[in-house]
């Protein structure tokens, strides 16, 4: 659409609102938003249940009237434009259809209830991190495996004294599984395993190892080798 109507691209972030992908569905060119109107567009917006309905039409009727010249090749490019909308709101539906399943799975989990009044953790996060953990927290064995797990305890790899801050590495949890590690056992229900194994962090200390640099020798007392060349004196 940016190729033959950028002012309507521009109008609307298609990525998160529904809105703009029913509009397409629709009206894709600006001609057709000048005939039908600002009015009629806003009903029939209403009419599929989108909210701000009268916001919507009005920003669509501003970019048609910012383009008054019709492209070549524009109701072709309508024409996908509209199949790829409807295409996109199938595949939201089918996406919130499996979220529902997902936490429909998650709920029956006999852990869910503890992993839910974590903060930060939703029925989508815990069912991901019920599926990376098996459900039996003991296979970790502490929280520092865990932590390292997680990629929340990153250690240093350089040489020397050059100790540098280095981020955590790529996770097998997702990033707001961190908060499953920062949880007093006291503050919250939770079961005997859990508080064994997700203790707080906060007493923890990581000292890190320095390296320390090899003596080397002085060159006056270094072996020349049976192959070193020695200069003519």
């Amino acid at each position: 659409m940016l190729e033959y109507f950028p002012a309507l691209e521009r109008a609307f972030d298609y990525s998160t609102s529904k809105a703009a992908l029913v509009l397409l569905t629709g009206y894709q060119a600006p001609a057709a938003l000048r005939r039908v109107g600002k009015n009629r567009l806003a009903v029939w917006l209403k009419n599929r249940k989108v909210r701000n309905s009268s916001a919507v039409a009005a920003t669509a009727l501003e970019a048609a009237e910012a383009q008054h010249t019709a492209v070549p090749g524009e109701k072709l490019a309508a024409t996908m434009v509209a199949r790829l909308a409807r295409e996109v709101m199938a595949l939201d539906e089918e996406i919130a259809e499996t979220d529902l399943l997902i936490e429909g799975r998650f709920r029956d989990h006999p852990h869910a209830a503890v992993l839910l009044n974590m903060p930060g953790i939703g029925p989508v996060l815990g069912a991901e991190f019920i599926a990376h953990t098996g459900g039996d927290m003991s296979v970790y064995g502490s929280s520092d495996r865990l932590a390292g797990v997680a990629g929340l305890a990153p250690v240093p790899k350089d040489s020397g004294r050059d100790q540098r801050q280095h981020a955590p590495t790529t996770t097998l949890l997702p990033p707001p599984a961190a908060g499953l590690l920062h949880v007093r056992a006291g503050r919250r229900p939770m079961l005997p395993r859990f508080q064994v194994v997700l203790r707080t962090q906060e007493s923890r200390r990581q000292d890190p190892q320095t390296s320390h640099p090899r003596p080397r020798t002085p060159p006056s007392e270094r072996s020349l080798g049976p192959h070193t060349r020695r200069p003519n004196l």
